[in-house]
């Protein structure tokens, strides 16, 4: 399956040593998300220090996908690299979508179909017409 390019908007907020690289690996990893589900309309990634307070320096990393009427939101915080919390961050959206694309394969059972014959004959009425 090919990649399509997805539209990114990234904020990095309070981490300088965040450059050119980091937007880019960002960028790249946005396009794969489309082999686990095609129909993304955007993703937003937004990396920040870890919360104020914290006794460990690390990134927090927080990626929203938006797909048709809806939307997958990914946290995560990591005490390593900022590479390597860019790549846990997306290869747990990876996950989420796959998850995501499988649940909307399913065929979705209409109310009648999961209801007992009896029901059904009670919504439907003895004829057969509602």
């Amino acid at each position: 399956m090919k990649e399509m390019e997805v539209p990114v908007q990234i904020t990095i907020r309070g981490v300088p040593e965040a450059g050119a690289h980091h937007e880019r690996m960002i960028r790249r990893q946005a396009d794969r998300l489309t082999r686990y589900y095609e129909r993304i309309v955007a993703c937003h990634v937004v990396i920040a220090p870890q919360k104020p307070g914290s006794h460990h320096s690390g990134y927090n990393v927080r990626l929203r996908i938006e797909v048709p009427r809806d939307e997958i939101v990914v946290t995560h915080e990591s005490r390593d690299r900022l590479d390597l919390a860019i790549h846990d961050s997306f290869d747990a959206a990876r996950r989420r979508l796959a998850h995501y694309a499988e649940l909307r394969k399913r065929p979705r059972a209409s109310p009648l179909s999961r209801a007992s014959p009896e029901s059904r004959r009670r919504v439907m009425g003895s004829d057969g017409t509602m």
